[in-house]
């Protein structure tokens, strides 16, 4: 049998609360507000030696994107009618959904097409959906692994938001 990950430390280092608990009173998720972006941490699984593991982030930003859906090319299918950037090598490794062509047009400047590559394509892989960036990991990340990924996606996430890129490579 296995046990649960231990996020309070995580919590406490991100000054966000532990909002559910498992029945042996271990964190289920972690939830709250990180340089104004709302943030959960979720652990899907079971107890199960057999079952897969699944940890979810989810940062949702500060402002709400002109844009419905975006994520890689690679996953899953391509939305009728998708935004198109102009930028041939950017649109083919990535697809956006919206309604308002013409304000994501505006809103994914070259700045902001270049950080949107490195969140998507680099270490973190999230995709945006329901006003959230959300990332997947099939593990039981340590404290100071969920510290790490969601001081990265908001660091990310607040760069997006504002239009600066400040991030270096990761």
């Amino acid at each position: 049998m296995r046990s649960l990950p231990r996020w309070e430390d995580a919590a406490v280092e991100l000054g966000i609360d532990v909002v559910k608990r498992s029945i042996g009173g271990r964190p289920k998720v972690i939830a709250g507000n990180v340089s104004g972006c709302d943030v959960t941490v979720e652990y899907k699984g079971s107890r199960d030696p057999r079952s897969q593991r699944l940890t979810r982030f989810a940062v949702k930003p500060p402002t709400d994107f002109p844009f419905e859906k975006a994520r890689s090319r690679d996953i899953g299918k391509v939305w009728s009618r998708s935004f198109q950037a102009g930028d041939p090598d950017w649109d083919k490794k990535f697809v956006v959904k919206t309604k308002n062509h013409d304000a994501t047009r505006l809103f994914f400047t070259a700045d902001r097409r270049a950080l949107f590559d490195r969140m998507v394509v680099g270490s973190l892989g999230p995709k945006y959906h329901k006003n959230a960036f959300m990332f997947e990991e099939y593990s039981w990340p340590t404290s100071s692994g969920v510290v790490h990924v969601v001081r990265t996606m908001v660091r990310y996430v607040n760069e997006l938001a504002s239009g600066k890129l400040e991030t270096p490579d990761v």
